[in-house]
């Protein structure tokens, strides 16, 4: 009888270590993912200008980069695009999140023609990850300008 109420009370005990293990690797799973977007809103930061002259009304709304510089800095913030794809792709941050947060940012670059027409067109093979990163979005339900979705809403080609 008292083997039996041990045996019971090493169960609960056990059992109470799996959950208290479980929700600790849920914190620490959320804090890391908290970590990772606070890391990439730093960095997405440094390239406010980019960010600003892409937006609807700005500098580059007809326009695009000018100057070397200009490029050198877009190719850098696409550059952040291509990381936080490989984070999506390592499960580290999930798709949803990424399209809250910074989806717009890559609709706003697929709408720059200039943009599009030298980086994503005439220079496609370059930017793997950003494509790959914008047909993720796609499959979370995102529309890109300059993407054909003339069969059913799928994208035909670019």
């Amino acid at each position: 009888m008292i083997g039996d109420i041990a045996g019971w009370i090493g169960v609960i005990i056990a059992a109470a270590a799996l959950v208290y293990t479980a929700r600790q690797v849920g914190f620490t799973e959320r804090h890391t993912n908290a970590q990772f977007l606070d890391n990439l809103d730093n960095r997405f930061e440094k390239y406010a200008d980019i960010n600003i002259n892409l937006r609807p009304g700005g500098a580059w709304q007809r326009a695009g980069p000018q100057s070397v510089e200009e490029w050198a800095r877009v190719e850098a913030y696409m550059g952040l695009f291509e990381r936080v794809a490989v984070l999506t792709e390592l499960r580290l941050v999930k798709i949803q999140v990424v399209r809250r947060l910074y989806g717009y940012r890559m609709v706003n670059i697929w709408a720059n023609d200039v943009i599009r027409e030298e980086k994503l067109v005439l220079r496609v093979s370059g930017w793997g990850d950003f494509i790959r990163l914008t047909e993720q979005l796609e499959k979370a339900g995102m529309k890109f300008p300059g993407r054909d979705y003339s069969t059913h809403g799928e994208r035909t080609n670019l």
